[in-house]
């Protein structure tokens, strides 16, 4: 989770926590066998040689088909610290991936926002759902221009927060193992209903859900005030809630009660067969 502090005062002001000092790549070029770098970087206007290890990721703003093996990753952009840019990003997420990029993801509790930020519920309430949202997408990160340390957001957010951070790493070996699945075959993470259940007329309709990898489905709540929210639950199988433990019954919209430290998380019953890409 990005923790950075930046300051955009004045021009290219980039600061960091203590002592830490930013680097920018200001060129990389491609090669046979991958990336390599142009070994040039810049920090305050000087060059400085960059050394990238052979594991490292480059996120981009602007994106291409294949970049995803190029070891880049794609964000969102500078998105206001809005419910409407929540609701915005459930649906560019699986869009993007349908197009090839695996590597998505945005800005949990978005970037622009006032000063002090962190001290207003209805911005308190609005990051535990972002969390919520980042946790099902192929990265899983915060960054903006406030104080992003979750526990300047009170005792009681930053508790639903650690819920959510801790999900994500029991979630890590399934993460995991369906990334190595959209490596293999090409299989998003995050794709719309319709994909895995293309003969159900009514999964087309729906956009503000989708399949979490092969086994579970997510309906994030992007409402303000929201405890909760109607869900379609696709054909062909049953769903089980990841928090209540309900079964419901595929082919059925029903409401779903999502109070602030839950939300609409269902696993695929076992009669549903896995989807794979050809």
């Amino acid at each position: 989770m990005d923790t950075h502090r930046h300051c955009h005062r004045r021009p290219w002001n980039f600061v960091a926590h203590a002592r830490w000092h930013l680097s920018f790549l200001c060129r990389v070029s491609r090669a046979k066998g991958g990336l390599t770098h142009g070994n040039v970087a810049c920090f305050r206007g000087r060059p400085a040689p960059v050394f990238l290890p052979p594991q490292f990721m480059m996120l981009s703003r602007s994106a291409w088909a294949g970049m995803s093996k190029h070891h880049a990753a794609l964000w969102n952009g500078d998105t206001h610290s809005q419910y409407k840019y929540l609701k915005t990003a459930v649906q560019a997420g699986q869009n993007v991936q349908l197009s090839g990029i695996a590597w998505w993801t945005t800005d949990i509790g978005g970037y622009s926002s006032p000063r002090g930020v962190e001290k207003d519920p209805v911005f308190r309430e609005l990051i535990v759902r972002w969390f919520q949202f980042g946790v099902t997408c192929p990265l899983f990160r915060q960054h903006g221009a406030r104080n992003t340390e979750p526990w300047l957001l009170g005792n009681t957010t930053f508790g639903y927060v650690r819920e959510v951070m801790a999900m994500r790493e029991a979630f890590k070996p399934y993460i995991l193992a369906e990334l190595a699945e959209t490596a293999k075959s090409g299989l998003p993470l995050n794709r719309p209903l319709w994909f895995d259940t293309p003969a159900d007329k009514q999964a087309w309709k729906v956009d503000d859900q989708f399949s979490f990898g092969r086994d579970y489905m997510v309906a994030p709540i992007y409402t303000q005030g929201a405890t909760g929210r109607d869900v379609y639950f696709p054909a062909g199988t049953t769903w089980v809630h990841h928090f209540t433990n309900k079964a419901y019954h595929g082919g059925t919209t029903a409401h779903v009660d999502g109070p602030i430290n839950q939300f609409p998380l269902f696993k695929r019953g076992p009669n549903m067969l896995h989807v794979t890409a050809t």
